[in-house]
Parts: structure tokens; C-alpha cells; sequence
């Protein structure tokens, strides 16, 4: 088996699709130790994300990505080194400027992403009202993602008594309300067939193309196979930590080929 780095603090995104704006994440000198998952760690990491960007992690079915994708927004603390969201590091003190950049990164969780007393409608227009929508032009824009991502009416059910494909339809629906510039979708396919794959990454497309990135943390062959064919730079966290290794072609390494392989043993569930 090969042997994996102790970092990925040499990585480079791909320069073809590099961006000379300002980088929509950068981490500096970047170490975590992740809570949820003891095995998901960063030792030193200097690694950026260019706007109008799609990269994707594939991790191992063992992994979470919930500390590190929190780390991104600010709400999760690194050891040391520092993390910029669009030049602002979430160290700095202005807390006011920190809840506005926040607003402008959308996120699929994929564990509880819920207030379980409010319905999911509730749920929807509280990251909307935090964005400042005006009451028409949310409904518009409710009716806009509605059709593009395929997703049924807002449910007034609180999310206990919502089947968990009609959740994940939500999730998506809320994740992508005001255009955000950062999109971080943690494997955003659970609970869903295959099919609702063409469907999303119709919906990525429309985003990136207006210089929005999006960090995509994936566990299923399909979110594998796609990313061997669309425009992204690909990664591969490793089965002892979160220490990533670029390959041009993920299933050609050994420990790529056995991860996944591993990960679609399993059933694929009903999306009904």
C-alpha cells in the first residue's frame, strides 16, 4: 500500500483552474483535531480554494467532515495557524463582519442540521431572514430553487416526522438560497439514488459560473465516477487521517480503489 503524507501542505489546485482573484478559502499553516472523529486531522496545512471553483474530497466511510467544514465557517477552533474566508480570518475580533461572511456560506450537513422545534419551512426562511430577503423576493427565490434542484413543497412537519430523502432535498434547497460563495456540501447525496447526481451538479454548474466555489466531501461511487469527468481538482483523505493526496485519477491509487470499493458494498437506499 502506498504510503500517505503527512500533510497535505503541498498540494497545489490545478493552475489551469486557477483564479486570479483573491481565493475564496485559504488555510495558513493550518493544524486541527477534529472532536467527532479523532482520525481527522491537519498538521500544518497551507492550501487554497480559487473562486469559481469545484474541488472534491472523497473520505473513507469512517470519516466525518463536520469538524473540518465547521473550521471552515469559524465555528469550529484550529490548534494553530489561521483560516481566511474571502480575506477575512475568522481569528480577527470584528464578530459583526464574521456573522455577515457566514451568511454567505451555504452548507449540507451530513448530520442533524435541524431546530427541531421549528417545521422545515421555519427552518428555510431562518437562514433566509439572515440574509436580508425581502418577503417577495424570497418566495421568488424559493420558486427558482424549487425547480432547479427538484424539490418538493416546504414541509410545515417538524423534521423528526420528514423522511430522510425529502430532508436531504431540503438541505439542498437551503444551502443554496442567495447564490452563497462558498457551497460546502458534505456528502450531500446521502439518502438519495443516483439519479438526484445529474440534478445537483446542474445546480453546481449554474453556481461556479458566477465565481462561487464549492468544497464537496463525497463517499459514494457516483460522486467518485463524477469527478473523473467534470472540470474539479480531486482529493483523497486517507483512512488515518485527513491527510489528502491530489491524484489526477483517484481509483488509480490503491488505497482510493480499496476505500470506495468498501464504501459501495453497501445497499444503495430507496429515494422515494
Amino acid at each position: 500500500m502506498t504510503s500517505k503524507p503527512d500533510a497535505f501542505d503541498s498540494l497545489q489546485i490545478d493552475t489551469k483552474t486557477t483564479s486570479a482573484e483573491e481565493p475564496i478559502l485559504k488555510l495558513r499553516s493550518v493544524t486541527l483535531t477534529g472532536l467527532d472523529d479523532p482520525t481527522f486531522n491537519m498538521h500544518g496545512v497551507d492550501w487554497e480554494l480559487p473562486s469559481g471553483h469545484l474541488a472534491v474530497i472523497h473520505m473513507n466511510v469512517s470519516q466525518h467532515p463536520r469538524d473540518f467544514a465547521s473550521a471552515l465557517q469559524g465555528i469550529f477552533p484550529v490548534r494553530f495557524g489561521d483560516i481566511q474566508f474571502c480575506g477575512v480570518t475568522w481569528t480577527q475580533s470584528d464578530v459583526a463582519l464574521h456573522c455577515q461572511r457566514r451568511g454567505e456560506i451555504g452548507r449540507v450537513f451530513e448530520q442533524n442540521a435541524w431546530v427541531n422545534n421549528l417545521n422545515i419551512r421555519e427552518n428555510v426562511l431562518l437562514r433566509a431572514q439572515q440574509l436580508g430577503f425581502a418577503e417577495k423576493q424570497l418566495d421568488e427565490e424559493i420558486e427558482r430553487l424549487r425547480s432547479q434542484l427538484e424539490v418538493p413543497p416546504l414541509s410545515r412537519e417538524r423534521p423528526a416526522f420528514v423522511d430522510q430523502p425529502r430532508l436531504q432535498r431540503f438541505q439542498w434547497l437551503r444551502a443554496f438560497i442567495g447564490k452563497p460563495k462558498l457551497l460546502i456540501l458534505e456528502r450531500p447525496l446521502k439518502a438519495l439514488q443516483s439519479k438526484a447526481l445529474a440534478v445537483l451538479l446542474s445546480a453546481i454548474e449554474s453556481l461556479v459560473e458566477t465565481g462561487s466555489s464549492v468544497l464537496w466531501f463525497a463517499g459514494t461511487q457516483p460522486e467518485f465516477e463524477f469527478s473523473t469527468r467534470v472540470p474539479c481538482s480531486r482529493w483523497i483523505a486517507g483512512i488515518d487521517g485527513i491527510h489528502l493526496a491530489k491524484e489526477s485519477v483517484p481509483a488509480a491509487t490503491e488505497p482510493g480503489r480499496k476505500m470506495l470499493e468498501e464504501q459501495t458494498q453497501r445497499k444503495e437506499p430507496r429515494d422515494e
